[in-house]
Formats: structure tokens, C-alpha cells, sequence
């Protein structure tokens, strides 16, 4: 099937189209996180928006994730399982 080129080609990205459940971590702490909480927020296919560790102001847009590091991702991923999170945004350089 065509796809029109902003939709995704990978089955498991593209899997992601049209639902409105999704549950979505933003991982971060800085401006550059608070804006992509913000608009992440304003999309219909958003059920969930969490930010590990996040800070005041994100806890405007998303729930703050605490207790866990940004550069531990053994526990980030162990957090995104047992919350059943659908997609990962990496913010900072750091956890890359």
C-alpha cells in the first residue's frame, strides 16, 4: 500500500496512526522538553503524557516521573513496560 510521505513506513511506527490511546514519555527536564510536552499534548491521539524527571512547569502539560536518572536506561525501560508506554522522545543529548 502507498503511503502519503509523512506517514510512517516501519509497520511498528506506523501501527501508532489513527489511535487516540496512546500513553507517551518525554524524557527531560529543560525548555526543550516543556516545549515538546506542550505540543505532544495538543495531539487527538494522546491519552497519557509523562516526563521523567520533568519539573514544574511540564507539570503543567504531563505527569513528572521522579526517582529515575535520564542516563539509566535499564530502569527507564523497566518503567516503560510496567506503564505500558507506546513511544519514547528523548530530549536531552545525554541519554543518546
Amino acid at each position: 500500500a502507498h503511503h502519503p510521505s509523512f506517514l510512517p513506513r516501519d509497520p511498528k511506527m506506523a501501527s501508532l496512526v489513527g489511535r487516540t490511546d496512546l500513553k507517551v514519555l518525554v524524557i527531560g527536564s529543560g525548555g526543550r522538553e516543556h516545549a515538546l510536552c506542550w505540543k505532544i499534548k495538543q495531539s487527538t491521539m494522546l491519552d497519557k503524557l509523562y516526563c521523567l524527571p520533568g519539573n514544574a512547569g511540564i507539570a503543567d502539560v504531563a505527569e513528572n516521573v521522579g526517582g529515575i536518572a535520564v542516563t539509566d536506561v535499564p530502569k527507564i525501560v523497566e518503567w516503560c513496560k510496567s506503564n505500558q508506554i507506546d513511544f519514547v522522545v528523548v530530549g536531552p543529548e545525554d541519554p543518546l
